[in-house]
């Protein structure tokens, strides 16, 4: 009898790749996903989506389990079993530098996504890039939401990376993990947007920045 296995998908670049307009999983795949489902092993979506990222088309039956928000959010067969939330001093000072620096910025719960709708260029990005249009909570009291944040993500002009860093490496009180991923548009261009992702809790935060 074959052992049973729990399996682990990414999302992005992987099942789907929404970028270069997969937004589908292929056919190929989900057979195969069909597969290991009947052969008895549990299939999880490991993913830095936050859970309001995810359509119907992700919960319908395939997976056992998710792990999203870049780990800080954790469901199994329907029930939310582990939830990270961010420091809620660290989340007002990330949130109160990123106005001082005038970047959108997009803050994620367990079950929410939420964004100021004067954040047009953020918001614009991920609807043009196959999320719905309905996918943020626009009207909500910011302290009270930051409470419950997981993740905050924010559009962060090259301008304003060293300032960004700064900010890490000397008012953050915690240990860094810092991860730089693939250029999509050059360094040096003034269009180019990297998104920086803190994710807390009373020891560690960790930062990605994606140009895009």
């Amino acid at each position: 009898m074959m052992k049973q296995k729990v399996l682990f998908f990414d999302i992005d670049g992987t099942l789907i790749w929404s970028y270069g307009g997969i937004q589908e999983i292929p056919q190929g795949v989900q057979k195969e996903l069909k597969r290991l489902k009947e052969q008895g092993h549990k299939l999880f979506i490991c993913s830095g989506r936050p859970k309001a990222m995810l359509d119907q088309k992700w919960w319908d039956g395939t997976f056992d389990g998710y792990v999203l928000n870049n780990g800080g959010y954790v469901e199994i067969d329907g029930k939310s079993i582990y939830e990270n939330r961010m420091d809620y001093e660290l989340c007002l000072k990330t949130a109160n530098m990123l106005e001082e620096l005038h970047c959108d910025y997009m803050i994620a719960t367990a079950n929410h996504l939420y964004i100021d709708p004067s954040y047009k260029e953020l918001y614009n990005f991920f609807v043009q890039n196959g999320h719905f249009k309905d996918l943020f909570t626009t009207k909500f009291d910011r302290n009270e939401v930051l409470k419950r944040a997981i993740k905050i993500e924010a559009n962060v002009t090259n301008k304003d990376r060293e300032k960004i860093e700064k900010y890490i490496q000397n008012d953050c009180k915690h240990n860094i993990m810092l991860q730089i991923q693939m250029d999509l548009i050059p360094n040096n261009s003034e269009n180019s947007v990297p998104l920086i992702a803190p994710i807390a809790n009373k020891k560690a935060i960790t930062v990605k920045i994606i140009n895009f």
